[in-house]
């Protein structure tokens, strides 16, 4: 091979060298390229991902705070209608303790009337007639107010007239004209009294 030959080929694989020198450094650039631009996307889906679970934290504190509400409402409405349940059916008996306190009242009368009369035997059926009756209302929560000597009060007692004595205090029941009840803790028929006042002066 003569040396210009030798040359030649020298120049040839020093070209061929920088030309693979050339592609290896595109090659590494275009590779370093593409590594930022991943790290870049992957950067963006992270810093997504967690505003996505941001969110979604968000809306599972709302959802649980709503559980919350609807479980307080649920047991309120649970209490206040067992409440409403207990109460109907404590009072769900006071129209008929009401049309019975008229029987109560006639047979009263009637005791009265017949121990006036002297007739004992009648007088004693009709009184434990009449204890029967008021011992059953009472197992059922219906219990009488008392009244004569007590002091007049509105809410238990309707004043159907006012006398003057020495004996009772003023603003005390003298005289009960019908016996109030109670239904629990209910009033169910106020008592009619005659009211103690004081005896004007002169």
């Amino acid at each position: 091979m003569s040396r210009r030959d030798e040359e030649t080929r020298t120049q040839e694989v020093e070209a061929a060298a920088a030309e693979a020198e050339a592609e290896a450094e595109a090659q590494a650039a275009e590779e370093q390229a593409s590594a930022a631009a991943e790290g870049q996307e992957a950067e963006a889906a992270a810093e997504g991902g967690e505003e996505r679970v941001a969110a979604l934290e968000r809306q599972a504190r709302e959802y649980y705070d709503r559980l919350l509400r609807v479980s307080a409402e649920l047991e309120n409405y649970k209490k206040r209608t067992a409440r409403e349940k207990a109460e109907f059916m404590r009072y769900a008996n006071e129209k008929l303790a009401r049309d019975l306190l008229e029987t109560v009242d006639n047979l009263e009368r009637a005791l009265a009337h017949h121990e006036a009369e002297a007739d004992p035997a009648l007088a004693e059926g009709v009184r434990m007639t009449l204890k029967l009756l008021l011992d059953t209302l009472a197992r059922h929560g219906i219990t009488p107010i008392e009244a004569v000597g007590a002091p007049f009060d509105p809410n238990l007692h309707e004043a159907v007239g006012e006398t003057h004595s020495d004996e009772v205090e003023e603003n005390h029941v003298v005289e009960e004209y019908q016996r109030g009840y109670r239904l629990h803790d209910r009033l169910l028929r106020p008592a009619m009294v005659v009211v103690c006042r004081k005896q004007p002066q002169g």
